[in-house]
């Protein structure tokens, strides 16, 4: 199984000592980074990692960042096989600080691929999602096959983590294509292997199935056990669905004794974990009990393990921080002494800024006075313009309101009463409700009361003051809808908040208007009204499908109210954009939420 990677080991460490009999550092570094590779392969991390230290070595001192940045991306992927991501992310950040230096931006898309592969681990899917899509990114930009290969796959793992598991699946089969056509023999490997497990989440065990005899046959072709483990472990899960569980029992077995082999406590936790369960489907209870013990064991086993690790990387740490702090307290003394000799000189020094500074403190209280009473005297002309406005609405909608009421409690109940006796006409006079007319003529009141009521309502929107915009808006736009042939879709993002009550009124008699503008002069089948509110300012759209007209002829178009519209935005010092064509006409609306507008 291993004789591919003991091959290359037997070549490589001639190759390194030929290196050192020429004193060729390059080539011993280059020997080095290539047999941690391989025992990386093994899976006999620690000795990888002393290879890549002294890989890292020698690159370091030739200045050699592009083969340095290549150790350092190869030690995160060392620590992201061990499961200790928090160290993996340090080394590949490394790497990108190094190629950064090399100017090797090509292979920041191998360094991203890592980096979101990490966080996927850690469950960050959207940092991950992040740093692949940068990967898939600079791959295809460099038409870089295997890495985009590899990215897509690292996409599909965390879409399928994320229960997207259609997503997964599309970017697998694609990342397979790209895969097959390289010479990279794990990477085809394992993206069969994920797509197997999607299969198995499928229920499609046959799929799965013919994958995973593909990515055996790999993982042998490779020699590489970690690998191997992975197949026999998705077996498992296939036979145990499939309550095939002798067949599952021997692939776990299997996953055992390479787990051992290679020292992999994570691989053992999960095997004795499947293990206790076909077990315990078998009726083998004794069995079971067996493998809960050691799925424990090996539960406390890598619980432990993290918390060792991590007690390391503080202790790491804290060395680090007494270096950084000695090396502080030396820099101290020397600036101390440093002090010391410039004292005098710095005193007539920092008698002459002192001087200038209390001038330039004197010129600036005096410009911060000036620029007091300006912003002062700005505001309390916004006051009064908004004031003046004020003013002018209220006499507005107290007109409104009254023609409201007469509408609702005149010509509405004399409607009502003529709705009423035309009712107890037709049951008086029988021959009635058989005339055409006499049916005509009560659907025409029927109307017209219902027209009268919501011409009242619009006049008058209890809601507006009650609820505020957010739903006095979303009520107009589904009661328009529901009532005209035009449909209004409304749309609102952000948190909705209550203004004063003067400018949300204008801002919704500013809607109503322009939806009626639409009614009567777009010849449209479809509207959307928009409103956005964010923290420092609120924008209105309103769109339509409509015939459109010219905006460079808007003085003469007096019937469209685009003059009163500019004249309310300037009293509230809004923006307002118009943009028609014959597709149609979009008005855009901005208004900064000043302090003076929000509710007092």
């Amino acid at each position: 199984m291993d004789f591919n990677n003991d091959t290359a080991l037997v070549v490589l460490e001639r190759a390194a000592k030929l290196s050192q009999a020429k004193n060729d550092t390059y080539g011993r570094g280059k020997s080095a980074t290539l047999i941690g590779i391989v025992y990386a392969d093994k899976a006999d991390f620690p000795t990888s990692k002393s290879y890549y230290d002294q890989a890292a070595i020698h690159f370091s001192a030739l200045g050699n960042y592009l083969e340095l940045g290549k150790v350092f991306n190869n030690t995160g992927n060392l620590y992201y096989f061990q499961d200790r991501y928090d160290e993996a992310i340090i080394w590949y950040l490394k790497a990108v600080d190094v190629f950064e230096k090399a100017g090797a931006h090509h292979l920041m898309a191998q360094v991203n691929d890592g980096i979101g592969n990490t966080f996927q681990e850690l469950g960050q899917h959207e940092k991950s999602l992040h740093y692949l899509r940068k990967a898939e990114a600079i791959a295809r930009q460099n038409k870089d096959t295997l890495t985009l290969a590899r990215a897509l796959s690292n996409l599909s793992v965390t879409y399928s983590s994320m229960n997207k598991r259609k997503e997964s699946l599309l970017l697998a089969l694609e990342a397979l294509k790209m895969a097959d056509h390289t010479n990279d023999q794990v990477l085809p490997f394992m993206i069969r292997s994920n797509i197997a497990d999607t299969y198995i989440d499928y229920k499609q065990f046959d799929s799965a199935a013919s994958y995973l005899r593909e990515a055996e046959r790999l993982a042998l072709k490779a020699g590489t056990p970690y690998y191997l483990l992975q197949v026999y472990l998705c077996y498992s899960k296939i036979y145990e669905n499939t309550k095939e569980y002798l067949k599952a029992k021997d692939y776990l077995f299997k996953s055992v004794e390479i787990a051992e082999r290679i020292g992999s406590k994570e691989g053992l936790f999960k095997a004795y974990g499947k293990l206790l369960q076909v077990y315990s489907a078998l009726g083998m209870h004794e069995q079971s009990m067996g493998a809960f013990k050691k799925f424990v064991l090996y539960n406390d086993s890598l619980a432990n393990e993290k918390m060792a690790n991590r007690v390391n990387d503080l202790e790491t740490k804290y060395r680090t921080l007494q270096k950084d702090k000695e090396l502080s307290d030396k820099q101290l003394a020397i600036e101390h002494q440093r002090s010391a000799l410039k004292k005098k000189d710095m005193f007539i020094v920092f008698s002459i800024i002192s001087m200038i500074t209390l001038l330039i403190i004197g010129v600036l209280i005096w410009l911060g006075f000036r620029q007091k009473q300006k912003l002062q005297w700005l505001m309390i002309r916004k006051e009064h313009e908004l004031l003046a406005v004020k003013a002018m609405m209220e006499g507005e909608e107290r007109e409104r309101t009254r023609i409201a009421r007469n509408l609702h409690d005149g010509v509405g109940s004399i409607l009502s009463a003529a709705r009423l006796n035309m009712d107890s006409l037709g049951r008086q006079v029988g021959q009635l409700p058989a005339i055409p007319a006499y049916h005509e003529s009560l659907t025409l009141l029927k109307d017209a009361t219902s027209e009268i009521r919501e011409t009242a309502h619009n006049l008058l929107p209890v809601i507006l003051h009650e609820q505020g915009l957010y739903d006095a808006v979303q009520a107009f736009c589904l009661k328009f809808s529901n009532n005209h042939q035009l449909g209004i879709d409304f749309q609102s993002y952000g948190t909705p908040v209550r203004f004063n009550h003067h400018f949300e009124l204008m801002i919704y008699r500013t809607i109503q208007e322009l939806i009626n503008n639409v009614v009567r002069h777009a010849e449209a089948s479809r509207a959307l009204v928009q409103l956005v509110f964010n923290t420092d300012m609120i924008t209105i759209t309103v769109e339509d499908n409509g015939k459109g007209f010219d905006p460079s002829g808007i003085g003469q178009l007096s019937g469209l109210g685009i003059n009163s519209l500019h004249a309310r935005m300037k009293a509230f010092q809004g923006k307002v954009d118009i943009d028609s064509s014959p597709r149609g006409t979009s008005i855009h609306i901005e208004f900064k939420t000043d302090p003076l507008l929000y509710v007092a």
